[in-house]
């Protein structure tokens, strides 16, 4: 055989050969957006020192098809004081989740300014496809982290709204209010509740709550209830929001004590969340949540429950055969109140499950909500087997051409 030709073959066979390792590796996702996080920015304020503060952060991921993994350091300059949880983790396609940065200020920090950087590296990972698996670095992002120490007190409160609902004989008055802590230290505000009977001076009563705490820095939803010993009627009722002995808000409301039963339960449950990646590996457990908001006129206690089902595919969104079931804890939840329910689930083997769940409350069920999750078996070395098989294949194929026309 001419030298020429012998060459020619061999340059094919290792054109062949790479050919099938790139067609072993994942091809990168045009659409690939990388990771986003918000605020990109977070400032801690006045840090007494000797305490800790939270600051919340989304993290997304704006791709369409395939999950992202998020792993977080912090900056030097900052990491003795500066922590991240989960400093790890997964995002669904085009989901979020939330990390919570937290300060923590030691009893020797001297007062002053102090910044850095917190960074956040990611990656996609590319699911079992056509044999294919794999990971695709994404470019990093950073959330700037700056915070204060000072050895000034400053206690401050705002309170944004109070609500005051009905209720029915021998039920408790619920409560909402929603109130920003100004300063550096948490404020423990009390709630007085003074209520009269309408066109019955005598059928009265005064209630406070001091049980309420609003943390520093933060602004945060309180829902609570005072007692109610009053007939039923109308009353004139009365919150006012006691900070250092002063009302600082207070709003008048009419409300009213109804016979037992007449008050409407109503509750409504928004979607089914996975809490990280949907896709997971065999004896990897997952988080369901629920958030279930009661949009009646009274409390209830509310539980999520799912079922667990094959995805059979096709028109059928309610799924096949029933694997697993998982259930909550009950809560109370007050009108007005959203409450996130979760339980757990471990799945035992690969394949594609419609999680479907309801909330129970007040003897009734709300709407199904469903949610898809794929689950393949521990294997990350999909990518080595198929890139083996594949370049063994062409290798041996091209061994065995060779030695037929006595080229080889």
């Amino acid at each position: 055989m001419p030298k020429r030709a012998l060459q020619a073959a061999h340059i094919a066979i290792s054109v062949l050969i790479a050919s099938a390792i790139v067609a072993a590796l994942p091809l990168p996702h045009a659409d690939a957006a990388g990771i986003a996080v918000s605020p990109s920015q977070v400032y801690f304020n006045d840090m007494l020192r000797g305490t800790s503060a939270d600051y919340s952060v989304r993290v997304y991921n704006p791709d369409k098809t395939y999950s992202l993994s998020y792993n977080i350091t912090v900056n030097d300059t900052i990491s003795d004081t500066i922590s991240v949880s989960p400093s790890s983790g997964d995002v669904a396609p085009q989901s979020s989740t939330v990390i919570v940065i937290s300060a923590h200020v030691s009893p020797t920090k001297p007062n002053g300014l102090y910044n850095g950087t917190v960074l956040v590296n990611s990656q996609i990972s590319v699911p079992q496809e056509n044999g294919q698996s794999g990971v695709i670095l994404q470019p990093a992002v950073n959330i700037v982290v700056s915070y204060s120490v000072t050895d000034q007190q400053t206690m401050g409160l705002v309170v944004n709204n109070v609500q005051l609902f009905d209720t029915e004989e021998g039920v408790a008055f619920p409560l909402s209010m929603n109130a920003t802590g100004t300063g550096n230290v948490d404020a423990q505000p009390v709630i007085r509740l003074t209520l009269t009977g309408v066109g019955n001076n005598t059928a009265s009563g005064t209630s406070d709550i001091a049980n309420v705490t609003i943390k520093a820095r933060t602004t945060q939803d309180v829902h609570t209830t005072y007692p109610n010993t009053l007939a039923k009627g109308q009353y004139t009722a009365r919150a006012d929001v006691l900070f250092n002995g002063t009302s600082i808000l207070n709003t008048t409301k009419q409300i009213e004590v109804f016979e037992k039963g007449i008050l409407k339960s109503k509750g409504g449950l928004t979607a089914i969340h996975i809490d990280g990646s949907s896709f997971v590996k065999t004896g990897e457990t997952v988080k369901l949540t629920a958030p279930f908001t009661n949009t009646g006129e009274i409390g209830v206690n509310g539980t999520l429950v799912c079922e667990i089902r094959e995805d059979v595919g096709g028109s059928n969104v309610t799924g096949g055969k029933l694997v697993g079931t998982a259930q909550s804890n009950t809560l109370e939840v007050l009108p007005g109140q959203t409450v996130e329910l979760s339980t757990y689930y471990t799945p035992h083997a690969a394949g594609a499950y419609i999680i479907t769940g309801h909330v129970q409350y007040a003897n009734k069920v709300t709407e199904d909500k469903a949610t898809v999750l794929t689950v393949s078996d521990s294997g990350n070395t999909v990518l080595l087997i198929a890139a083996g098989v594949i370049i063994g294949a062409v290798i041996v194929g091209g061994l065995y051409y060779l030695r037929r026309t006595g080229r080889l």
